[in-house]
């Protein structure tokens, strides 16, 4: 009963890794043995008991074994559940090894449910980031493309048919070009074959930009990245090349 929990479990984490008897991702996987979860854990695991301070988990001197504490690991699958602010997500896939690492799958499915809806959380994030910034294409506001655009000296953007132009300063002055050419009321842009991919503060949209102006319509393949940056999903690149 316990490895065919086990392999749901691990499963739904990672589905190449679940044989019931060896865990995690590669680089991080340990073994566990059954009924290597002692008594009292397993008493603190019932009665919920709690010990204050950051979560934990240490490897043995093998460095084959995770040893956790497992009422740590009980605090930080409530807390995560109570609020998606309080852990990072490596924290929380931290943790997970530590579930699985002490048998306990019940927080093991929770902390992996928690992990899919911050993933999720970051994804429809992004999303809205990507049409925030189209929004400021069509619109041809400059002021909303400063306010899309991130800092760093990470900024770059390669337009169709140009060099890459580097630092932001450079990226809003060739925005600014372009929207000049465009005329709001005459012209209009708007993706297609929009997939978006996001962790939990980077991530990046692939589109289909699709331009019309005087009756003619033309298509652009479009990557953008973006990152979290003072709370705010903003992008950092921009490339953008006409379809084959």
């Amino acid at each position: 009963m316990i490895e065919q929990t086990a392999d749901a479990v691990v499963g739904l984490a990672w589905p190449e890794w679940g044989n019931g008897r060896r865990f995690g991702p590669p680089g991080l996987a340990h073994r566990v043995w059954p009924g290597s979860t002692n008594g009292v854990a397993r008493q603190s695991l019932q009665a919920g008991a709690y010990r204050q301070g950051p979560p934990r988990c240490t490897r043995s001197s093998r460095g084959s074994q995770i040893r956790c504490r497992p009422e740590e690991v009980m605090q930080t699958t409530e807390q995560a559940e109570a609020s998606s602010t309080v852990f990072s997500l490596a924290d929380l896939r931290q943790q997970l090894d530590c579930a699985l690492g002490i048998e306990n799958y019940a927080a093991a499915a929770r902390l992996k449910k928690a992990i899919q809806q911050k993933e999720s959380d970051a994804k429809f994030a992004v999303e809205d980031a990507n049409l925030r910034f189209y929004e400021a294409y069509d619109s041809c506001s400059i002021e909303g493309m400063d306010e899309m655009w991130g800092a760093g000296e990470h900024i770059q953007v390669v337009h169709p048919g140009a060099a890459c132009i580097t630092g932001r300063d450079a990226v809003l002055a060739s925005w600014e070009k372009v929207l000049g050419y465009l005329r709001p009321r005459s012209s209009k842009v708007s993706v297609e074959e929009v997939r978006v991919a996001a962790s939990e503060y980077h991530g990046f949209v692939t589109c289909v930009e699709v331009m019309e102006a005087d009756g003619s319509k033309g298509r652009i393949c479009t990557t953008n990245v973006f990152e979290k940056q003072n709370g705010k999903w903003l992008i950092t690149h921009h490339h953008g090349g006409p379809l084959s």
